[in-house]
């Protein structure tokens, strides 16, 4: 017998099913991190430097006068406002994509039409992420008694429960285990403030209805749900309910929804930056595009744009009703309203081509 203790970090303990063999020990410790970060193995520390003192807002105009933003008495009134309730690293980023007009309106419009992006697609995403739910809530539960009409195991309520409408291999390694463990945890934290839940455990024995299970699931959740099912379950849900896509398409469009939709509701800039999605595209959409007439620098990009991502978004616009879509289609006017007032909102800073507006127009 160890007589120490054995030390674990929260993230090594924090996935369910895990055993760890602590009969050497007599103290198990669980431990949070601590600043300062650790670099990772893999990344060279330039130099150690004193951290910077805090500026204040007079030292934070300076700053932009310096890096060549101009400002009249007025503006100069204004910034001084306006810096208090928006940081300056949040704003100083706009500057490299002034090319026109340096002034600092000019910057607090680019600004400000990031913000239009922002909560735009703010309330565009959650009725795609509402129709997913509901379409794959519906298509399990409604054809669960006629795929495994000879031998079903659960009510077609609970088909999430049923091993047998997901892969092999997630099942096998434990990936579905652990996916629904992390569904029960969430449902039980929930279960004294969310009547739906409150109102499963005390009249059904906490069994809870696929279609109220998935209202609670994040889009990542989602996503890893849509993952683990069977390839001919998810075939047979897409080509229902969202024939624009495939079954392999589908997985990679929700994720590249889900990051516009993080973006968004963690205020991060969508003006002039690349994301870590790559959704497979319809060649059609591509054709509309000119793509084959890109440079090969601009292909590599193109999937990684705001564009790409409104491209899917649109395609998956396809299957709501038309008063989505002509909320959609608003969106679009707005958006050219604004990129033609002002000089510098550019194209390519959200990877728009010429034609963007008819690629992204959804007949009604």
């Amino acid at each position: 017998m160890n007589n120490g203790e054995l030390v674990l970090r929260v993230d090594q303990t924090s996935k369910p099913f895990r055993t760890f063999d602590i009969s050497s020990y007599n103290v198990l410790k669980i431990e949070g991190f601590f600043f300062p970060i650790i670099a990772n193995k893999n990344m060279r520390i330039i130099n150690s430097q004193t951290m910077k003192k805090p500026a204040t807002i007079q030292t934070m105009i300076e700053r932009f006068k310096n890096q060549g933003i101009t400002f009249t008495t007025e503006e100069e009134k204004e910034a001084k406002v306006f810096l208090i309730s928006v940081n300056y690293y949040r704003l100083s980023v706009f500057r490299l994509y002034l090319t026109e007009d340096f002034s600092f309106n000019a910057l607090k419009e680019l600004y400000g039409f990031d913000r239009f992006l922002r909560e735009h697609l703010n309330l565009l995403i959650p009725p795609v992420e509402v129709y997913v739910k509901t379409t794959l809530a519906y298509f399990l539960s409604n054809e669960y008694l006629r795929i495994y009409s000879e031998s079903p195991r659960v009510e077609p309520a609970l088909v999430y429960l049923d091993g047998r409408i997901y892969k092999g291999n997630h099942i096998n390694n434990g990936d579905v285990e652990r996916m629904l463990s992390n569904f029960v945890s969430l449902l039980s934290d929930k279960q004294d403030k969310d009547p739906s839940i409150k109102h499963h455990v005390q009249y059904y024995c906490g069994e809870v209805p696929i279609w109220a299970l998935v209202e609670h699931l994040t889009l990542g959740q989602m996503s890893t749900f849509v993952t683990y099912l069977s390839r001919s379950l998810r075939k047979e849900w897409v080509e229902n309910f969202v024939p624009s896509a495939s079954s392999e398409m589908i997985i990679e469009w929700l994720n590249t929804i889900r990051i516009l939709r993080n973006t968004g509701a963690h205020c991060s800039r969508f003006y002039g930056r690349y994301y870590n999605y790559s959704p497979k595209i319809p060649r059609e959409d591509l054709d509309d595009v000119g793509y084959e007439n890109l440079s090969d620098e601009q292909k590599d990009k193109f999937k990684n744009t705001l564009f790409a991502g409104l491209v899917i978004l649109r395609k998956l616009y396809l299957g709501l009703d038309t008063c989505e879509k002509v909320r959609w289609n608003e969106f679009l006017k707005e958006t050219n309203e604004k990129i033609n007032i002002h000089s510098n909102f550019k194209l390519n800073d959200i990877g728009f081509p010429n034609n963007w507006q008819d690629v992204l127009y959804l007949p009604i």
